[in-house]
């Protein structure tokens, strides 16, 4: 019996510029392509396991920030996340992600729904708002088909139970952002600025 573990033919979609950084890196490193994204593979999860990771359910229909139910519902936000994180992240460079699933009588306007969460977060899952760098939001019609973008495992833990009961609310995923991402982009401003 082999000791070796068995891997397999796959067939995978990637950015050509990206194969080709990868293929270079695994020759300079005497490695097959394979070996070299396994080792990238399993750097990334270990880094993502280091990372302070919440991921917060919120139930319920969302309300504006600026309507009548303001700060009822900014003060349910920070109860609600209180229940489920220990400590605000000290972090200034945050990576924030809202998915609300709403029936069409309860959309709310991405900006509004934004302000509406950062607001009742502030002070238990970061300090101040001021720490995000960046996010995005995601609303989905519960009364349509859903396609939900890139979904975090937290989203597709919950919507297995979800389904059935179509019941709305904001699932809110709070990280921090890898940091050689900035240092790659700040590496390539200072490349462009030598050569102009």
């Amino acid at each position: 019996m082999s000791t070796k573990e068995e891997r397999v033919a796959t067939g995978i979609r990637v950015k050509r510029e990206l194969l080709h950084q990868a293929r270079v890196a695994a020759v300079t490193q005497k490695k097959t392509l394979g070996q070299w994204l396994e080792e990238a593979i399993l750097e990334k999860i270990e880094r993502e396991k280091a990372q302070p990771e919440y991921n917060i359910i919120i139930p319920g229909r969302a309300y504006s920030a600026w309507g009548g139910h303001a700060q009822e519902y900014k003060r349910f936000v920070h109860d609600t996340a209180a229940q489920q994180i220990a400590k605000p992240l000290q972090e200034d460079n945050l990576h924030i992600r809202l998915d609300y699933f709403h029936r069409p009588e309860n959309w709310v306007d991405k900006d509004n729904l934004e302000k509406s969460i950062y607001d009742g977060l502030k002070d238990i899952a970061y300090v101040d708002d001021r720490q995000i760098a960046s996010g995005e939001t995601h609303l989905y019609d519960i009364t349509s088909t859903i396609t939900v973008i890139e979904p975090t495992s937290q989203i597709l833990e919950h919507l297995v139970d979800w389904k059935a009961k179509e019941e709305e609310l904001v699932a809110v995923a709070l990280r921090v952002r890898e940091r050689w991402v900035l240092e790659c982009s700040i590496e390539m401003l200072e490349d462009e600025n030598k050569v102009s």
